[in-house]
């Protein structure tokens, strides 16, 4: 099975559309559609940025804007904090300090594809991460 990006579908239906008057072009054309809307009603931007291929090995720091005061703060002063609404459980704070990340920038510096490859750090945990993050991105605005 071959997996595409939204964009790549995006792509070959605008492709697609100028051919529609062969029958098996139509019959792909509804096949992209079906796909496109079931990937789009799944759709969490809390997670997805941090998962999504195009974003692999782009650093974290270019794909989610984080205040700067904040970049500075190990992640316990940042968990304490009340002004910020950003859960991160106990494993994967374990994980980051086993891997040297002592503040967000730390983390911010890396990307997607250096995280998923940090060991005990499983799929689970890693959503609770990007969500972790994103609430952080949500502070500027």
């Amino acid at each position: 099975m071959v997996k595409l990006s939204l964009n790549e579908i995006h792509v070959l239906l605008k492709c697609i559309e100028k051919k529609l008057d062969i029958p098996e072009i139509i019959s792909v054309k509804e096949k992209l559609e079906k796909e496109l809307n079931r990937l789009t009603s799944n759709l969490n931007p809390e997670i997805d940025w941090f998962f999504d291929p195009l974003n692999v090995f782009i650093p974290i720091s270019e794909l989610i804007e984080v205040p700067e005061e904040i970049k500075k703060q190990n992640f316990e002063a940042v968990l304490r904090s009340s002004e910020i609404k950003a859960e991160l459980n106990r494993r994967v704070l374990n994980v980051l300090r086993r891997f040297q990340f002592e503040i967000i920038d730390d983390l911010l510096k890396k990307s997607p594809s250096d995280i998923h490859r940090l060991r005990n750090l499983g799929e689970g945990s890693q959503k609770v991460l990007a969500r972790f993050l994103w609430s952080l991105h949500q502070m500027r605005l």
